[in-house]
């Protein structure tokens, strides 16, 4: 329902599309959004909203046009990309649960850790250094890029498999990034 501030009438103007991408593929909607009285959004090129609808479904879109029609109302062209990653392996996160204090000393007891139950992740060899060295000693050096769906809360430490469920290693995280607009997040390790 087209109601003055704040709300909004959405309609869908294009059909899906699908796109490649680095974590696998996109899934591209593009809809119309009118609105009255826009001094109250300010919107523009690029800005990024996020839309609740009436039945409670809510996604986050990027304006990729605006147009002004009769009457203060404004027409804008949105965008709502969805990333669908395309699995080539698995990750596990590690979990480290408190182990108590110890009586005797009152310092606090190493804690126990496990690992998460795998889950499917795209990853990307970013880096690979052949002649890197740990103590004198040869040993390759591989950095990675890690896409999983959805809003991931990485521990310190992953373990990444391949789709054969091979290991390819325990590895530090250097960083994550919550992709909002594609509900990706990227893990650098």
């Amino acid at each position: 329902m087209f109601v003055e501030g704040g709300y909004c009438y959405i309609e869908q103007s294009t059909s899906e599309q699908l796109n490649d991408a680095e974590w696998g593929n996109e899934l591209v909607l593009g809809y119309r959004m009118y609105v009255k009285e826009t001094s109250r959004f300010s919107l523009q090129l690029g800005d990024i909203v996020s839309i609740l609808m009436q039945d409670g479904q809510q996604f986050t879109c990027t304006i990729t046009g605006v147009d002004f029609t009769v009457n203060k109302i404004y027409t804008f062209s949105i965008s709502y990309v969805k990333g669908l990653v395309k699995a080539n392996g698995r990750i596990s996160y590690k979990e480290k649960i408190a182990n108590g204090l110890d009586p005797a000393t009152g310092f606090p007891v190493q804690a126990i850790a496990s690992w998460s139950t795998p889950v499917e992740c795209r990853y990307i060899k970013t880096e690979e250094n052949l002649q890197a060295k740990n103590q004198d000693e040869p040993t390759l050096q591989v950095n990675y890029t890690i896409f999983v769906a959805g809003k991931a809360i990485p521990s310190e430490q992953i373990r990444l498999y391949n789709d054969d469920s091979n290991l390819l290693g325990e590895f530090s995280i250097i960083s994550t990034e919550y992709l909002d607009t594609k509900e990706i997040t990227k893990i650098a390790v």
